[in-house]
């Protein structure tokens, strides 16, 4: 956090630390005799909020067949890829990074959270220590992976990544279209998985 490069997972390791004062809330609620439907309330409030976001994606999941591949594009991109893949192919996913696991291939640069890469206060160090280059992205760039994933944004910038701006975005399209072709593009709304393969 000290770099100002906070994700909001990050907030998840004080869940532990809030039930535990939670549980000391409701207990503490149940002793209060005015305050009894309180401690039954909240812990209500939290199943049922609970069982409101999940309980939709159950139910498709039972009655619909072909629930689970339809939310499943990056397996849906990993088969297309490795329908045409060679020994030696390489990858680099700017969204969609589970792909690693389905094609059991390591990504181009050791780092796999791409918009990272945007980030100099993150890459200073880990360059300063050798694990990356200075200029990790137009080392991968320069690199012309066999695949490149991505999604095509819905703010009309296209496949180019939210986080990269400027040059760096001006070398990712450059890159695309003069060097790539659409392999897959799973078409979902409004985001759609893109893989771009290198034109041989």
């Amino acid at each position: 956090m000290a770099t100002g490069n906070v994700f909001r997972h990050y907030w998840l390791q004080l869940y532990p630390i809030g039930a535990v004062f939670g549980a000391y809330g409701i207990a503490w609620l149940r002793s209060k005799a005015r305050l009894r439907w309180a401690g039954y309330l909240l812990p209500a409030i939290a199943v049922g909020g609970a069982l409101a976001q999940t309980a939709p994606s159950a139910f498709r999941l039972a009655t619909v067949p072909d629930h689970l591949a339809e939310r499943h594009t990056v397996r849906a991109a990993a088969a297309a890829i490795k329908a045409e893949q060679r020994p030696g192919d390489t990858i680099y996913a700017f969204n969609g990074q589970l792909i690693y696991w389905y094609l059991d291939m390591a990504p181009v640069s050791a780092i796999v959270h791409p918009s990272l890469l945007a980030k100099r206060a993150v890459l200073r160090p880990l360059a300063e220590a050798g694990y990356v280059a200075e200029d990790e992205l137009g080392r991968i760039l320069n690199l012309r992976p066999t695949y490149l994933v991505t999604v095509v944004q819905p703010t009309g910038r296209g496949p180019i990544p939210n986080y990269l701006h400027g040059e760096d975005a001006e070398a990712f399209s450059n890159l695309l279209s003069d060097h790539y072709r659409v392999l897959h593009d799973d078409g979902a709304e409004p985001k759609a998985l893109r893989v771009y393969k290198l034109r041989r």
